[in-house]
């Protein structure tokens, strides 16, 4: 079976996206996949980067235009520019990719989309300027025979959270033009179903969730060290870091916060000076994090819903992930009975954490329940046997079809 993976980021970028795209990867042996993604400094535009995995970046690269207006601006691009050269950058890498896509020999038996980012930035120009360019180029980008192959989008979070979120989000304008998704987080499963059913719509749904290699992710005894070592992994520029930053800033003596976060040069400058009890990594590869994992007790999850891929990991090492929630009104995915939830306050939090450090029993029993859940639920064998139980579910699906029109 052929493949093609449509991602706006990927390798060797790092984040959840790229992570479980290349777990899966390594256990899909069977199957060819060609990833066609952004251009990125310093990688090749082609690039064979395992047996069955072919990387194209198609340009135009968004770094490079951005910089072109600039210089052109003087510095001063206006909203309105910026917006124009998006979409002018989006339409001529669309173009490039169908265009190689269509080109390809054999040709591909599933188009696989993840998430699904420009279509957003798209719809909210639509509601926002009452830009219908915005809704068509989705049309256009979305429409079913475009890539003469079915169309599977796997949302990577996209329709999670609150229904008002997945609103807000433009998510059921996605459903509404494509016939397969699968969903990662059971929320997003439960949003896409009930809109699904209320507007009539032919989509089918899945729900599987992101995969962790726990096998690179083994189970590690706690650290032994008077400290409380508390851990925080994924983007520099996600808003949850600056909550880190403030529970840090707040929390008592013996407490130490280690950060592992992903980012460019200009995000060096963004947390200096930051408090003495911050240590902070930069661009930790993946199969160097289980080291960072082992050296601390418990690892904090400041969003609102799901199970992120550095969740995940953590429960993998056995680690204790203590999600900072201030509502539980949809579906999680991790227990509360191995991930506790606690509201987003200092006090409240450090209350939780010293209880469990002074009570090492209780922490090894949770740490070992967390590496049973994360083998029992998100083993990547697992969730790659579901993918490709989806992949061939779509192929007799889409053949039935053909043959009914």
């Amino acid at each position: 079976m052929k493949v093609a993976h449509i991602s706006e980021v990927f390798w060797p970028q790092i984040g959840g996206i790229e992570t479980a795209m290349t777990t899966l990867f390594r256990y899909l042996p069977d199957i060819q996949h060609v990833v066609f993604t952004n251009p990125w400094d310093g990688s090749a535009l082609a690039e064979q980067m395992a047996s069955n995995v072919v990387v194209n970046r198609i340009p135009p690269s968004d770094t490079m235009l951005m910089g072109f207006l600039r210089l052109l601006s003087l510095g001063n691009s206006s909203p309105r520019s910026i917006r124009g050269l998006t979409l002018l950058t989006h339409l001529l890498r669309e173009t490039r990719r169908r265009r190689r896509i269509g080109n390809e020999s054999p040709a591909f038996e599933i188009i696989h989309l993840h998430s699904a980012e420009k279509a957003r930035y798209f719809f909210a120009l639509d509601a926002k300027y009452s830009l219908t360019i915005g809704r068509r180029l989705v049309d256009w980008w979305l429409r079913a025979d475009v890539y003469q192959g079915p169309i599977l989008i796997t949302d990577h979070s996209l329709f999670g959270a609150s229904r008002r979120q997945f609103n807000q989000t433009h998510a059921g304008e996605v459903l509404r033009r494509i016939r397969y998704a699968i969903c990662v987080e059971r929320s997003g499963y439960e949003n896409a179903e009930a809109f699904v059913s209320e507007h009539g719509l032919d989509v089918q749904l899945w729900h599987v969730p992101n995969p962790v290699d726990t096998d690179l992710f083994p189970y590690q005894p706690m650290p032994d060290t008077p400290m409380l070592r508390v851990g925080y992994v994924g983007r520099a520029k996600r808003e949850g870091v600056d909550r880190i930053f403030e529970i840090a800033a707040h929390a008592p003596d013996g407490c130490e916060f280690h950060l592992a976060l992903a980012g460019g040069p200009s995000d060096l400058d963004r947390f200096q000076p930051h408090p003495k009890n911050v240590r902070i990594e930069w661009n930790i590869p993946n199969g160097e994090l289980p080291k960072f994992y082992s050296g601390i007790h418990f690892l904090l999850d400041p969003w609102s819903f799901g199970a992120p891929r550095t969740a995940l990991e953590a429960l993998s090492t056995g680690r204790v992930v203590i999600r900072l929630r201030s509502t539980k009104s949809f579906a999680e995915e991790v227990p509360e009975t191995v991930s506790p939830v606690v509201r987003p306050r200092s006090s409240e939090l450090f209350s939780v954490l010293q209880g469990l450090r002074e009570d090492p029993s209780e922490l090894e029993r949770m740490g070992k329940a967390s590496r049973a859940l994360a083998v029992e639920r998100f083993e990547a064998r697992r969730i790659a046997d579901a993918y490709r139980r989806i992949y061939h579910e779509i192929l007799q699906h889409s053949q039935l079809r053909g043959k009914g029109e």
